[in-house]
């Protein structure tokens, strides 16, 4: 059985991580209201609809993707936080 090594990751790292990530989760929230705004405009039962609602469906799988690991992040960098506050009352 094969070990799987964890990476430990500094508070700097995760930080860093945290501003990548709201970034990018600001600019696919854009993406997803201009979708939207494009899904309201086509007619129904058209190809273009189907083609915007695509869009906007894999939009918001991305969206909350990113919004996952966006909180995966913040609990590490809790965890962090609170390993290290442990540590400095002990």
């Amino acid at each position: 059985m094969k070990t799987v090594k964890t990476r430990e990751y500094s508070l700097e790292d995760l930080q860093e991580a945290f501003g990548v990530f709201v970034k990018e989760l600001d600019s696919e929230y854009v993406k997803t209201q201009r979708l939207l705004r494009r899904l309201h405009r086509v007619k129904l039962g058209t190809e273009a609809y189907d083609d915007a609602w695509a869009e906007l469906y894999v939009s918001l799988n991305v969206l909350e993707t990113k919004a996952n690991t966006l909180r995966e992040i913040l609990d590490e960098i809790s965890d962090l936080q609170d390993t290290d506050a442990e540590d400095e009352s002990n």
